[in-house]
């Protein structure tokens, strides 16, 4: 009887470092702005979806969102990835629609997991472009109920905000996060009328 043994020959290939920058925030770790010459390409699906022209991964996010839209419900069920939108450049899932003029865009939100990442936002944008550091206007819900009002006055430039927290970085001590992610900001919203632009929530 003849016994074959094989031996698998495994090679040693380094893994490459994960830049600093693309780590996300954490109790251990502060997350730090990208390079100022580093983008990527969005990618766009040109496919209407709701009231949507199309959807977009800005930034060409490594694992690439998706999103559907229930005519019945009218709602939208969006999956992002993404190291943030912050700093001056951005990664995320976007619908969109091209407009000009007068614009009002507001929405319900809710998260489907209460105790899910903390730092994860719905987010109302007007933006100039598709481009991954497009001067922009926002308005966030975070999953700890804090809101966001921020904006990227020029392309490229770095992003200013106002954090309207409920306390430490979103929810009071003891808060049940069901409750409050659904008592705070169901609704927010985003107007721009000619050159002006006012956001919030309620």
């Amino acid at each position: 009887m003849l016994v074959l043994t094989a031996r698998a020959v495994i090679a040693q290939v380094p893994v490459p470092a994960v830049p600093d920058w693309a780590i996300p925030g954490s109790a251990t770790h502060k997350q730090v702005a990208p390079p100022k010459d580093f983008h990527r390409t969005t990618v766009t699906v040109a496919t209407p979806i709701g009231i949507f022209d199309g959807q977009s991964d800005v930034g060409a996010a490594l694992v690439p969102g998706s999103a559907n839209y229930d005519s019945s419900t009218k709602s939208y069920t969006i999956d992002s990835a993404g190291y943030n939108i912050w700093y001056s450049r951005d990664e995320f899932r976007f619908l969109w629609k091209k407009m000009s003029g007068d614009v009002s865009l507001a929405a319900d939100i809710s998260f489907p997991d209460p105790n899910g990442y903390g730092d994860r936002k719905a987010v109302l944008v007007i933006r100039e472009s598709l481009d991954d550091d497009s001067k922009q206007v926002v308005v966030a819900l975070h999953g700890l109920g804090m809101l966001q009002l921020a904006q990227r006055a020029e392309k490229g430039a770095l992003t200013k905000d106002r954090e309207y927290r409920v306390g430490g970085r979103g929810r009071p001590q003891g808060a049940n996060p069901d409750s409050l992610v659904n008592d705070l900001a169901k609704r927010i919203g985003i107007e721009k009328r000619g050159w002006s632009v006012s956001k919030g929530s309620r």
